[in-house]
């Protein structure tokens, strides 16, 4: 990547599926403020994205929902072949502050100059999640533990182990590196496994401490010994646990990391099956079902 901001030339890449539609509106329009070029990969047959549709934004409109890890090497394909050196990927949910894109770029930039020799697989922002308003810290992983740390007071930057998807720049010729995200995966995993892979070629994930959006992690919360556990669907209850399963095959994933976040994905349920109180049957079957096709490696969309 070069050093000069000018030469960042930067396309927004944004998946949809089933979206708020009077949420979706506002937050393309601060994407169109921020970017000269959007590309919605719509996963959504019954959305109607095409009226969207115009010089400034490109639609890749799906017959039917083919993951969220399909739709993002679907976008960043595109990309690369108009030539854009990097993609800004955020979910349909995220939305972004005025000169969003301009600060990353002079992060970027800086973060170029101070560091010239560390690689970087990807740059990501703090983000605060819409209902608890709690900022996103970076992300260590060590001795059988996944541990949020304290941001910088020091630099405008932390390096994280984990960075999500949303709000992350990557530069694209890193997929030709490293390859594309995971489509085994369909959703959830898909950004961890990826950030994974990318430091186990010996690259970094820069987290920018100065500039933020706001983004939403799931429908519901429980707060629990002062933690918010944001609980899934029981379909998305299936991804998780299958998926966590999945990453055990993987020879760029270490069992530290395995035991650790797969010890959290259990206890995490077993949390929220005692104090939800919309828990439901259907999340024990899908759990159950999830775990079985994790051990089995049938991986890609539940039919």
């Amino acid at each position: 990547m070069k050093t000069k901001t000018s030469y960042l030339k930067t396309c927004c890449i944004v998946c949809t599926y089933q979206p708020n539609l009077s949420d979706f509106k506002k937050n393309l329009i601060q994407f169109k403020k921020n970017y000269d070029f959007i590309i919605i990969v719509n996963n959504d047959k019954l959305f109607n994205v095409l009226k969207f549709k115009s010089k400034q934004v490109f639609i890749i409109d799906n017959n039917e929902n083919e993951g969220l890890s399909i739709a993002l090497n679907k976008g960043i394909k595109l990309a690369k072949s108009l030539n854009y050196s990097v993609a800004a990927l955020f979910d349909q949910d995220s939305f972004i502050p005025d000169n969003f894109n301009k600060k990353m770029l002079k992060n970027i930039e800086l973060f170029i100059k101070k560091e010239p020799h560390v690689n970087v697989a990807l740059y990501g922002s703090q983000f605060i999640e819409k209902k608890t308003n709690s900022k996103a810290q970076p992300i260590k992983i060590s001795n059988l533990r996944i541990i949020s740390t304290n941001i910088s007071q020091d630099n405008f930057y932390d390096f994280s182990s984990l960075i999500i998807t949303s709000g992350s720049y990557i530069p694209l010729d890193r997929f030709d590196e490293l390859d594309y995200f995971d489509e085994n995966l369909f959703i959830d995993y898909i950004d961890i496994e990826w950030c994974l892979r990318a430091h186990s070629y010996g690259y970094h994930s820069v987290l920018f401490n100065n500039i933020n959006f706001r983004h939403n992690l799931g429908d519901r919360y429980i707060h629990f010994h002062g933690r918010n556990i944001f609980l899934n669907s029981p379909l998305r209850i299936y991804y998780e646990v299958r998926n966590s399963l999945y990453l055990f095959s993987l020879k760029h994933i270490s069992l530290n990391f395995f035991i650790t976040n797969h010890v959290k994905v259990i206890l995490k349920f077993c949390i929220a099956m005692i104090l939800d109180k919309n828990r439901s049957l259907n999340s024990v079957k899908y759990f159950c079902l999830g775990y079985f096709h994790g051990l089995i490696k049938k991986m890609g969309k539940l039919e």
